[in-house]
């Protein structure tokens, strides 16, 4: 699991990016946010993750996109 903070450039926010890593070059975006300028990412247990106060189930397929 990789997140990314990202800067949009001189007229956009800050964003946030979680993607999941699959096999070969595969990767799921699971986690989006275009208004956020930090990153709080702490892992529950091994399929269970929280970034910025929203809980992901990965097992599950969970996903946040705003």
């Amino acid at each position: 699991m990789n997140v990314y903070l990202m800067n949009g450039g001189a007229a956009t926010s800050f964003s946030v990016k979680g993607e999941w890593e699959g096999p070969l070059w595969f990767k799921k975006r699971v986690y989006f946010n275009d208004r956020a300028g930090h990153a709080d990412v702490e892992w529950e247990d091994e399929h269970t993750i929280t970034i910025n106060n929203r809980t992901l189930n990965l097992q599950s397929g969970d996903t946040f996109n705003q």
